[in-house]
């Protein structure tokens, strides 16, 4: 019947309307044009009212539960319809149903039958949810609603399944020009220019089903007097239901159209002027302002500072231009222009300035002018307009003004230094001539039309037909290909890259190859560019670079060094930590070196003490060290208190040669307290003789100290090659710092967001329901239908509510303390003494006759350099789980596992407890107020407490559990 309606919806929207006519879940009613019911579909909202009674019954003669307003009746409606063809705007009804009033909405439209007949089609759909949305806005705080309608921004709560408004404020309404109960009756897709309307629906569908949190754009209103304007819209959720559907949102705009105009009007003088440069560019644009801005006169004016006077650019009137004139400043409005820092307008010009006699024989009786200033605040000129009458909109046209005002006079400044060029070009021919390349110029045919003086020197010196050969008038790419057809085939690469720079692939060419002079082979860089301001003409410069050429060669000989500096690099872009560059470097040192020990200490600056962290050298070289000087290398540990040789390369951050070996066994036993006859047995037993020390800076920041030991002295060679080497060492360690530090800033954005929707999930859901319940408890205590043992009852509960909120309340402000700031106040901490003031926390919770716990630290790591408070509070928590969630049944076994990994402090914490089901809370066990064992007490806390200042140490957990057989978590935190 109704299928007709099909004809009206865009093709991907059409559907059986007889079968959602049916199942609707709104009520529709069908009349024909002698006012009789004669279809009801099957909706049942409205209880009640049984479809059977309606059906075949004229609209007057139905009993409805609820009055249309206005003495309107149906009847007046339908006969409005069928006589006059007018359908009547969507009227609200209410009516009570028990204790709660209902709104529904009223909706007339007409169809057609199978039967072509004209029917009034009347649905009845269920309001109510939109009111009471409705309400709750009213009855927000009241410094909300001021601020809501007296920000500068324009913001607009829609319903998100209609687009309906249900609150705009003022700033809104002024932008979009309509009263505020005009626009509640619209919806946005009333208001949006339709072009437009696709991608702000697409995105609020996103927006919906949660693919987005929030979305902005540009788009397009149409305002009540039919002006279209730009907007910047943001949007993002406001409110949803039950079921998790979004209900609600809150629109916020910016009119950005005058922006949009002016960039508009700067586009239309760009395509006007693109092509125009110089004097071109000023002659276009007066011509565009003379006939855009309806004046009689356009004067775009060069000011020249030395004689105080004034050029012309332009002088431009309907009939002609003027240029090329200049006249004198004192006495004219144009002088003022130039003295003030904004416009500059005159009428009754020619009685203001009596001494400019051009302002009269021009008949001028109106001025406009403004400074032309460039980017360096020099001032480079004027914009003048000129009229015989007063000028209408001066605002306007000084905006626009102002809008070709920085080009011009970039346009003047690029005149003036043309001219200058111009002047120096005798100047500029006599330096080419000075310069030792070997320059030519070629048209863009190949022939050479320019050369220097060195050009045709080392022609000479190659013979006179070589100079006829490339000298001027001579084709360069008949050169090229002869000298490729002679075995030559560098020069076909070089005939190419000419043609790729002719043809703007590329803007420069450069390539490096030797040539034969009469003497001898030397090696040339030729370099190929576009002549400057010209796009046919090409500048070839050879230049003479032998020396550093073959200087280059003898670095690059070593192809070792190259893979090692790019693999060293490729390291660092990865962000890997600085102990794998350090472990990865000595390896490189102590192989491209030929060392015979190579060692790298740690500086600890907080402990003012260095230690040897790695050591490289022969098995057999180990264990004479240490049968000769009772230590292991990899033990060697230097207290910088005192003053020795390491204290000094720390305080000049200088590396130093020792090229004897007594120099050498003195240094070690002077850092590292050995015995001097001791050590020189063994330097002397492998023949060790020289040795060099450099520091390892980075970030201008003393990481360590590297020793090199040789069996010869090292040479000048190896000792440039190192200096090479530390130097990319160094740089990779500062790259992998900016890398890691982005990592860092990343995750801890990351962190951040997170916090922010725990804070968010706080709010919306923990304390929400605390001010209800007090809410509620308070109406109930101030009603006089209650009696008193009730309202002290209710005191009790609103006592409980109320601390309720209380601990709510400390949560938050523990997780919003836990900060990366408070993690950086750090103390030199005992683990076993943490451990064991730790334990005497727990002593309350302590099964004593049923515990065994075990404690593991590594000597290496006995103190660490980390906050106290955090580092306490997250070993005490998962101890504390440990006991808590212990088996009853049989002892409770926990080990403590402390040692260090790779600069990482890393704790292991295993218990045989209940364990934890990881199949179903993986991806909630460190979530806020998450519990999954409720047969004890807690909030669901200490987890989230936990990684929470695990993060904000820069650190990690892991926790792995099996139900039944216990739990381990792993942490890893960094140390400095």
């Amino acid at each position: 019947m109704i299928n007709q309606v099909n004809e009206y919806l865009p093709f991907n929207m059409q559907i059986n309307l007889d079968e959602a006519y049916k199942n609707a879940p709104f009520l529709i009613a069908l009349i024909n044009k002698d006012n009789y019911i004669i279809s009801i579909n099957r909706a049942v909202f409205l209880k009640g009212i049984n479809a059977k009674d309606y059906i075949g019954k004229m609209i007057n003669e139905v009993d409805l539960p609820f009055e249309i307003e206005r003495n309107i009746t149906l009847l007046d409606i339908t006969k409005d319809f069928f006589i006059n063809n007018r359908i009547h705007r969507p009227i609200e009804v209410s009516f009570k149903l028990k204790q709660r009033t209902k709104y529904f909405e009223l909706i007339f439209c007409e169809v057609l039958s199978s039967t072509r007949e004209r029917l009034l089609q009347i649905y009845i759909n269920n309001v109510t949810k939109y009111r009471l949305i409705q309400k709750q806005v009213y009855r927000s705080n009241d410094l909300l609603i001021k601020l809501f309608d007296t920000t500068p921004v324009g913001i607009s709560i829609n319903d998100s399944i209609t687009g309906k408004y249900l609150k705009c404020n003022r700033k809104y309404l002024d932008i979009l020009g309509y009263t505020e109960f005009e626009l509640l009756s619209k919806s946005f897709l009333d208001v949006s220019f339709p072009d437009d309307l696709p991608n702000d629906l697409l995105n609020l569908a996103k927006l919906k089903n949660k693919e987005i949190n929030q979305y902005e754009l540009k788009k397009r209103y149409i305002t009540k007097n039919g002006e279209l304007i730009w907007v910047k819209l943001f949007v993002a959720p406001l409110s949803y239901n039950t079921a998790g559907e979004l209900e609600s949102h809150i629109a916020t705009i910016i009119d950005f159209t005058s922006e949009v105009t002016n960039n508009n009007l700067l586009s239309t003088i760009d395509e006007i002027v693109s092509v125009k440069t110089g004097d071109g560019y000023f002659s276009e644009l007066s011509q565009f302002l003379l006939n855009y801005l309806n004046v009689k006169y356009v004067f775009f004016g060069n000011y020249n500072q030395v004689s105080h006077s004034m050029n012309f650019i332009s002088f431009r009137n309907n009939k002609s231009e003027l240029v090329d004139y200049s006249y004198s400043l004192p006495g004219t409005p144009c002088e003022q222009v130039l003295k003030s820092n904004e416009y500059k307008y005159y009428e009754n010009v020619q009685s203001i300035f009596p001494e400019d006699k051009d302002l009269t024989k021009l008949n001028v009786y109106s001025y406009l002018g403004i400074r032309l200033i460039n980017e360096k605040k020099e001032v480079k000129g004027i914009i003048t307009l000129m009229d015989d009458k007063p000028m209408q909109q001066i605002e306007n046209k000084v905006k626009i003004l102002m809008l070709i005002s920085d080009r011009s006079a970039n346009e003047i400044e690029r005149k003036n230094n043309l001219v200058n060029l111009l002047d120096r070009e005798r100047f500029n021919l006599g330096i080419l001539n000075s310069l030792d390349s070997n320059i030519c110029v070629l048209d863009n045919e190949g022939f050479i039309i320019m050369t220097n003086d060195s050009w045709n020197k080392y022609s000479l010196e190659n013979g006179e037909p070589n100079l006829a050969n490339t000298g001027i008038g001579r084709n360069y790419f008949e050169v090229c290909k002869t000298s490729f057809n002679l075995g030559d085939k560098m020069a076909l690469e070089i005939y190419n890259g000419i043609l790729s720079v002719l043809k703007k692939n590329i803007k420069k060419y450069v390539a490096e190859y030797p040539c034969n002079s009469k003497s001898t082979i030397r090696w040339f860089e030729i370099n190929v560019t576009l002549l400057s301001n010209s796009n046919h003409k090409l500048v070839i410069r050879h230049t003479d670079i032998t020396v550093n050429k073959l200087a280059q060669l003898h670095l690059l000989n070593s192809i070792d060094d190259l893979l090692t500096i790019d693999k060293l690099n490729n390291l660092s872009m990865k962000g890997c930590n600085k102990a794998e560059l350090i472990k990865y470097y000595m390896n490189v040192y102590h192989s491209a070196f030929n060392s015979k020990l190579t060692c790298y200490l740690n500086y600890q600056r907080h402990k003012n003490e260095i230690n040897v962290e790695i050591q490289i050298s022969e098995n057999d070289l180990n264990q004479s060290f240490r049968e000769h000087t009772g230590f292991s290398l990899a033990a060697l540990k230097s207290n910088l208190r005192e003053n020795n040789h390491l204290v000094k390369i720390i305080n000049t951050n200088e590396g130093v040669f020792l090229k004897r070996t007594e120099d050498i066994a003195d240094f070690y036993a002077d850092c590292f307290g050995l015995k001097l006859p001791n050590i020189m047995t063994v330097l002397k037993l492998y023949n060790i003789n020289s040795m060099y020390i450099t520091p390892v800076i980075c970030s201008n920041e003393i990481l360590g100290i590297i020793i090199l030991s040789y069996i010869d002295n090292i040479s000048n060679d190896i000792y440039e090659r190192i200096r090479l080497y530390n130097n990319h060492f160094i740089l990779a360690l500062e790259k992998s710092e900016v890398v890691n530090n982005n990592k860092i800033l990343n995750e801890d954005l990351k962190n951040k967001y997170n916090s922010l929707l725990q804070f968010n999930y706080i709010v919306s859901h923990n304390l929400r329901a605390p001010v209800a319940h007090i809410k509620g408890l308070c109406n109930l205590i101030n009603s006089n239908n209650v009696d008193m043992a009730t309202k002290k009852k209710s005191l009790n509960f609103l006592k409980l509510a109320a601390n309720n909120m209380d601990e709510t309340l400390i949560d938050l402000n523990n997780i919003l303390s836990t900060t990366k700031s408070k993690s950086q106040i750090k103390e030199l901490l005992d683990l076993e003494l943490l451990f064991n003031s730790i334990k005497i926390s727990l002593q309350g919770n302590w099964p004593k006759e049923n515990l065994d716990l075990k404690l593991e630290i590594d000597p290496e790591i006995k103190n660490v350099y980390l906050n106290k408070n955090y580092l306490q509070s997250i070993i005490y928590n998962l101890l504390s789980n440990a006991i808590k969630y212990r088996q009853e049944q049989r002892k409770l076994i926990v080990n403590i596992k402390f040692n260090m990994i790779d600069y990482n402090l890393c704790i292991e914490i295993n218990d045989n407890g209940r364990g934890i089901d990881l199949e179903k809370h993986k991806n909630s066990i460190f979530g806020l107020y998450k519990r999954f064992d409720l047969s004890t007490t807690g909030k669901g806390l200490g987890l989230y407490m936990t990684k929470l200042q695990i993060e904000a140490l820069s650190g990690k957990i892991e926790v792995d559990s099996i139900p039944g057989v216990g739990t381990t978590f792993k942490i890893s935190v960094p140390l400095d």
